[in-house]
């Protein structure tokens, strides 16, 4: 290592690294002296080293160190998992911003799979949602440069910019076997993670499209508002498809709206402070309703975590399709003030120890979304049109049309099927 041209920057650096090893590695074996660096391997930052310099010395373009380092540290955490990830001050600015809602871009949620940039959900109300994109949705070309070869941020990058502008994203979807092309107009990205309305005196809807900052607040508001409304409420629907998640502590505050002392969820690491359990309390505001949890493919992470202790302790019917499979926490760790890196630090398991990272939750009733139209039957006669027929009593006939709110039932097979299934359970009760 001393014939090499290093500069001040990494020569530092490696010296740093070289003095904690050499510390180290004199320390009595039998002291309590923490040895974090013990086992780092001298061959290895050598070759680093010798990396570094032969990238000063022969690339064709002339490269800063302390953007070598930057790829150094990005190209360590990135290549761990598709979550954990370098954050530079724009990054970590994006993502802070990201958990309070209010962003500008597309509105997706993303992750890297073979190379593409893969659609985990588009967020409720935003431009990659009223486009069209789609859970599943393979990107591969952004105003014509090509995804390959990307990593997640440089993605996710490409695709943030002034309101107002547009964008040409090509994708892959699942069975269709020409790409698609979508060309979105970025906005100011406000993602209320919150959503509810009356579908009858008895059922309410409500929909969470992510765990932010304030959404446990919000859908705490939601069903007190929903019960004003509705003092003689017997069930709900939570909505939790397309939803990637969010913040863990959101998940086990929802979870503890339908949940009285019982176990969320708990995590397991390498680290004794990342194996927590997480219970829920007496504040338990929706107790006795009647419960259906919607899910799908796009529900991840923190929504999976609300479905598992859901489904574990029976307190609901978890109905749609099996969800994405994310089961693991990360955290942000700062390196300085403005850098960060978000790192996988643990697997989460449901109150039963069942794991649904790669897996997902299935739920207890498969439905798929479905297109379903009225079938027009005229073979049929009636009374009333038989020739003579008595006259009924017109002021006990009561019309079954749809309300205003029910109308979304007509095109959402998944919702019209839980909102069937608890207008039986309330009429058997």
């Amino acid at each position: 290592m001393n014939n090499l041209n290093l500069s001040t920057t990494l020569r530092t650096t490696l010296s740093c690294l070289i003095a904690f090893i050499s510390l180290n590695s004199i320390a009595d074996e039998d002291s309590d002296i923490d040895k974090p660096y013990s086992n780092l391997p001298v061959e290895q930052v050598s070759n680093l080293a010798k990396a570094f310099d032969l990238i000063k010395r022969n690339y064709v373009e002339e490269v800063d160190d302390n953007t070598l380092l930057k790829y150094a540290i990005e190209g360590m955490v990135e290549n761990l998992d598709p979550h954990s990830s370098y954050f530079d001050t724009q990054s970590l600015k994006s993502f802070n911003d990201s958990t309070t809602g209010k962003f500008t871009g597309l509105g997706i949620d993303i992750t890297m799979e073979d190379g593409f940039v893969k659609v985990i959900s588009a967020f409720d109300n935003t431009p990659a949602q009223k486009a069209g994109l789609q859970s599943g949705d393979l990107i591969y070309e952004l105003d014509g440069q090509l995804i390959k070869g990307l990593n997640l941020k440089e993605a996710s990058n490409l695709m943030r910019g002034e309101i107002g502008t547009t964008i040409e994203v090509k994708v892959k979807r699942p069975n269709r076997k020409q790409p698609i092309t979508f060309n979105i107009t970025r906005d100011e990205i406000k993602n209320t993670s919150v959503k509810h309305y009356l579908l009858t005196e008895h059922i309410a809807y409500t929909r969470i499209s992510s765990f932010q900052v304030e959404t446990s607040n919000d859908y705490t508001n939601a069903i007190l508002e929903l019960k004003k409304q509705a003092p003689d409420l017997k069930a709900l629907i939570l909505d939790l498809r397309n939803n990637p998640g969010g913040l863990l502590k959101q998940a086990v505050k929802i979870s503890d709206i339908f949940l009285d002392e019982k176990l969320v969820v708990f995590t397991q690491g390498r680290e004794a402070k990342s194996k927590e359990n997480h219970f829920s309390t007496m504040n338990t505001i929706a107790k006795d309703l009647k419960l259906i949890v919607l899910i799908n493919p796009g529900s991840a992470s923190a929504s999976e975590i609300v479905a598992g202790a859901i489904q574990d302790h029976q307190r609901g019917i978890i109905l749609g399709q099996t969800s994405f499979g994310k089961a693991s926490v990360q955290q942000v760790l700062y390196l300085d003030e403005t850098s960060a890196i978000k790192l996988t630090i643990a697997r989460y398991f449901t109150p039963n120890g069942t794991s649904i990272q790669a897996n997902g939750i299935i739920p207890d009733i498969i439905v798929a979304p479905s297109v379903v139209s009225e079938k027009s039957d005229n073979n049929y006669v009636s009374e009333s049109q038989l020739s003579g027929h008595l006259k009924g009593d017109d002021n006990n006939i009561t019309t079954n049309k749809y309300s205003d709110n029910q109308k979304n039932l007509i095109d959402d097979y998944q919702l019209q099927q839980a909102f069937q299934i608890l207008q039986g359970v309330i009429i058997l009760q």
